[in-house]
């Protein structure tokens, strides 16, 4: 997806620079792990990655490529989705390991919900698996979907969460 954004084929391969822009979770969970690759075959490419919490600026032309979430249509781009992004309860084996029967949703109850900004992801979850939606209205609510991220991964509780990062 990269190679094919950028205009500046020659009979060598890439070459100048490209600059990409990703949400921070983005950048730091999925792209930072899985450039090796471009890199590797097109080492004569600068590659910038700036991160911004403002998924649905496209303005800035600095950038060569935005890499957001969402599918609204964006004027004057051309869009590729990359990812059919699925959310589900996402937890550390670790804190999995805290209880004896996770396929039982009846555990919820005991764990720590951990939020992004407010109840709503596990409230919208709980209703549509028949549990009672004020029950997600407890735990930890955090400012940034990568401090939940990381709280996930400290074993601190069960998030909701995309499967690709």
């Amino acid at each position: 997806m990269i190679a094919t954004s950028t205009a500046r084929v020659t009979q060598q391969g890439l070459t100048g620079s490209l600059t990409v822009s990703a949400t921070p979770g983005f950048a730091d969970g999925w792209l930072c792990l899985n450039m090796s690759d471009f890199l590797a075959e097109h080492p004569d490419v600068v590659l910038s990655v700036i991160s911004s919490h403002k998924m649905a600026d496209t303005t800035n032309p600095e950038i060569d490529t935005f890499i957001t979430f969402g599918q609204e249509p964006r004027a004057h781009l051309k869009t590729e989705p990359l990812f059919a992004v699925e959310f589900t309860p996402l937890c550390s084996p670790a804190y999995l390991g805290r209880f004896e029967n996770f396929n039982d949703l009846g555990i919820l109850k005991e764990a720590t919900l951990l939020h992004m900004s407010d109840f709503t992801d596990w409230e919208d979850w709980m209703a549509l698996s028949g549990l009672a939606p004020e029950d997600a209205r407890r735990g930890i609510c955090y400012s940034d979907m990568n401090i939940v991220h990381t709280a996930v991964l400290a074993g601190q509780g069960i998030a909701i969460g995309d499967t690709v990062l």
